[in-house]
């Protein structure tokens, strides 16, 4: 694929999982299965002229960092990393969140924080209630 100069628009993904992660897994999962699950580089949005970037949350994966499982500073940390995307010399200052389960719940924190270079948000089945589903398991 060959890397074009310019400014371009962003998907971000901040997951937990490891970003480094996705490129092992897609060995084992067709069409980029865990690509889309857990983040990483997303070859069918960068063939429509998007930049991919996917960060491991404050201190999860790769990451330096205290772990906080969604706690105030790994949110502070969301919108941090919006900011430092926009700066970029390639970032055309408009990003669009993307994610999965985690990476979506993240996604809609990230878009909470209303950052003007947020443009748009696609989540896939992000958890609807943190408390029942991690914290506290009700038996059905």
């Amino acid at each position: 694929m060959a890397i074009r100069a310019g400014h371009f628009p962003v998907i971000l993904t901040q997951n937990a999982y490891r970003i480094d992660a996705a490129a092992t897994l897609d060995t084992f999962l067709p069409f980029g299965g865990a690509t889309m699950v857990i983040g990483g580089v997303d070859p069918f949005m960068i063939k429509r002229g998007y930049v991919t970037v996917a960060v491991d949350v404050l201190g999860s994966g790769v990451s330096d960092g205290e772990e906080t499982l969604l706690g105030a500073r790994e949110q502070q940390a969301y919108g941090e990393t919006v900011d430092w995307v926009v700066q970029q010399s390639w970032s055309n200052g408009k990003v669009g969140l993307a994610g999965t389960s985690y990476l979506g719940i993240s996604a809609l924190l990230t878009a909470e924080q209303q950052k003007p270079a947020v443009k748009a948000v696609f989540v896939n089945v992000p958890m609807g209630d943190a408390w029942r589903g991690i914290a506290v398991p009700v038996a059905c």
